[in-house]
């Protein structure tokens, strides 16, 4: 019926259209059908000249009653199994192979059956010539949620083991520092510190991930976005910078507070904009930090990294 095109004379799609209408099959069940048919019905050439099926041995057995349609899928699924490049000779051999074993043992045993033959006919032949698999890919899927940066992230064996080195020594346990301690000042010895870590794993692990982040930060080989370094741009009012009140807005439109911002501004370039009554900007100046080198270099001379008012210098420079 499908190679004399019953279908297009009865003014349908294929076949499967036909069977679902005349007979009331399933689709999948005429799809299997015709599926085996292909395999087990004499073809006909270009010239009308009968061909035989693709699995000769299969139809033969099928034709004397001896396999069920069952039997004739699991000998199709085991036929995958032969090499793409394998000789028509071998191919032939492991069809028969698998009729002849099917006419004695049910569909199931097909499979383990057929990868035994396939296996011992064909493991002296050279491994064929496989590409390389693709590398893992790295995933990081994460979004902005009430006020957190929340995600997760997939990574490949390297990139993950990569990772986890850089971690395990900023999330190692440390003792607390006494209350009043400057958290700039460099580390003091165990004795000198009070109490256990009482940070839990994940704390540990986030915080050496914050603190990996800063070092990436500080480092000369950041990529260029919008014609400059990777920065971190935060917004406030003079008068709320001042007053130590209030928040500082970020690219995204989180907020962060004014006191926490107070302290990142020790290694920041500060950029002056005058903006109108409708915060239209009037005037935009230039990035200037709030002491040169030379001047940094004096600082760190004398306070040992970033001070604030209040807080005594760790040394006097000489």
């Amino acid at each position: 019926m499908d190679r004399r095109g019953l279908a297009a004379e009865l003014g349908y799609k294929d076949l499967v259209g036909v069977l679902k209408d005349r007979v009331h099959w399933d689709p999948s069940v005429s799809k299997a059908k015709r599926r085996r048919a292909r395999l087990l019905m004499h073809q006909l050439g270009p010239t009308g000249a009968s061909i035989e099926p693709e699995r000769p041995a299969t139809a033969e057995a099928m034709a004397e009653g001896e396999l069920t349609e069952e039997h004739v899928d699991a000998i199709a699924r085991a036929m995958k199994n032969v090499p793409a490049d394998a000789t028509a000779d071998k191919t032939a051999f492991v069809e028969r192979q698998l009729a002849e074993f099917g006419r004695t043992f049910e569909p199931g045993a097909i499979r383990d059956f057929g990868r035994r033959v396939v296996y011992h006919l064909f493991q002296n032949d050279p491994e064929p010539d496989e590409k390389d698999p693709a590398p893992p890919s790295d995933k990081l899927v994460a979004r902005w949620e009430r006020g957190r940066y929340r995600g997760n992230f997939d990574l490949g064996p390297e990139t993950g083991a990569k990772l986890e080195a850089m971690l395990d020594p900023l999330a190692k346990p440390r003792r607390a520092r006494p209350e009043g301690s400057d958290p700039q000042a460099q580390p003091q010895p165990a004795d000198d510190l009070e109490g256990p870590d009482t940070r839990t794993y994940a704390e540990r692990q986030g915080d050496a991930f914050a603190e990996l982040v800063d070092l990436v930060l500080r480092a000369d080989v950041l990529p260029e976005h919008g014609g400059e370094t990777v920065t971190l741009a935060m917004t406030v009012s003079y008068d709320d910078l001042a007053a130590k009140t209030g928040h500082a807005v970020l690219d995204n439109q989180e907020r962060i507070p004014v006191k926490q911002l107070r302290k990142l501004a020790c290694e920041a370039g500060v950029i002056p904009i005058v903006l109108g009554s409708r915060s239209q900007p009037l005037n935009v100046g230039r990035k200037a930090r709030l002491f040169n080198s030379g001047l940094r270099r004096a600082l760190v001379a004398r306070d040992r990294g970033c001070a604030f008012p209040g807080l005594q210098p760790a040394t006097t420079a000489l």
